[in-house]
């Protein structure tokens, strides 16, 4: 469950952002949102994150980004954004490369963007995509409701969309997750 980068893109708080690399790859999911200001940063991403940066390790150790493609780190996230201009006036060729031969986005964002309203927009695009996606599924589920209340239907109704988002994604076969949801609320 996220939003793709073309879709995130195409909100008005991103028209001064722009694709520097790997165009082909704007259908690549951002799940969520991880910060890289060490050389080492990709080892530890899970996959689907859309990667921030300063561009101040790039320009500390330039070689990081073509060992994280090495080791097939990058290829994992959902792409990466650059402040434009704050450490790296050009991005080096043989990075936007990599970026384009692997389809990984490579995205300027302006040096005016603050970091805490980046991030909050991202997740709000996130979330916003996420619910509508399971109000939109909720649609095929049947099951018996008569004796639970508006509000109980609604929360039901998340619950069954998420356990079924759940077993297709993370936990193929299982059972009953929505039932563990429903006794924690």
């Amino acid at each position: 469950m996220g939003i793709a980068i073309q879709e995130l893109l195409s909100q008005e708080y991103f028209k001064d952002f722009y694709v520097l690399a790997g165009a082909k790859g704007l259908h690549r999911e951002i799940q969520g949102i991880t910060v890289m200001e060490a050389p080492d940063a990709f080892h530890w991403t899970k996959g689907k994150e859309l990667v921030l940066s300063s561009g101040y390790v790039i320009a500390k150790e330039p070689d990081c980004i073509e060992k994280a493609f090495r080791e097939g780190s990058v290829q994992k996230s959902a792409g990466m954004m650059i402040k434009r201009e704050r450490y790296l006036e050009k991005i080096p060729e043989e990075i936007l490369e990599l970026f384009d031969q692997y389809e990984v986005p490579l995205i300027s964002m302006p040096f005016s963007a603050p970091w805490m309203e980046v991030m909050s927009q991202i997740n709000t695009a996130v979330l916003n995509r996420t619910i509508r996606r399971l109000r939109i599924n909720t649609s095929h589920m049947t099951f018996q409701m008569s004796n639970f209340s508006y509000k109980e239907q609604k929360i039901k109704r998340i619950l069954q969309a998420m356990e079924a988002e759940i077993k297709n994604e993370y936990l193929p076969g299982a059972k009953g997750v929505s039932r563990h949801f429903y006794m924690i609320l």
